[in-house]
């Protein structure tokens, strides 16, 4: 939390600095993408409350592409520290807003590797794939070319 309080506090002081109000919108962080962005941290559930109260104060007091960006940051540390997931629909929405807040590929794609591998309904997979989504490997594609013994 001190972290993102640092980097809002750091934020301001440029800005404050060159006579840009601080807590007008831009044509980029108007309200729409603030709203998108604090419902984005509400959906991080995996994220700590103290951390989410943060973002939020940073969307609320900086911008929402800062806060957004923090969002990103924290979910990539915390998801893998903690081995969290992220719902497929969950992802879409992120890239969607990274999209509209005209980030480039691999700003949204830094959590993908938290997306949840896709499920078998009622046991059944598509034919070659394993739950993590990987081609299966038959017995004749095994190293060295030929079946097993």
């Amino acid at each position: 939390m001190e972290t993102l309080i640092g980097l809002c506090d750091t934020w301001l002081s440029r800005h404050a600095r060159t006579g840009e109000p601080v807590n007008a919108p831009t044509e980029r962080d108007g309200p729409e993408p603030a709203d998108a962005v604090l419902a984005e941290i509400a959906a991080a559930a995996f994220v700590p409350d103290d951390v989410r109260r943060a973002l939020t104060e940073c969307v609320r007091r900086c911008t929402p592409d800062l806060g957004f960006r923090l969002l990103l940051r924290a979910m990539q540390q915390i998801g893998t520290a903690s081995g969290a997931t992220l719902a497929p629909e969950h992802y879409a929405r992120l890239a969607a807003l990274g999209s509209a807040l005209r980030y480039c590929e691999f700003v949204v794609s830094e959590v993908r590797h938290l997306v949840e591998p896709p499920r078998a309904r009622d046991g059944l997979l598509p034919p070659g794939l394993d739950l993590r989504g990987t081609r299966r490997r038959r017995r004749s594609e095994t190293p060295g070319g030929g079946e097993r013994r």
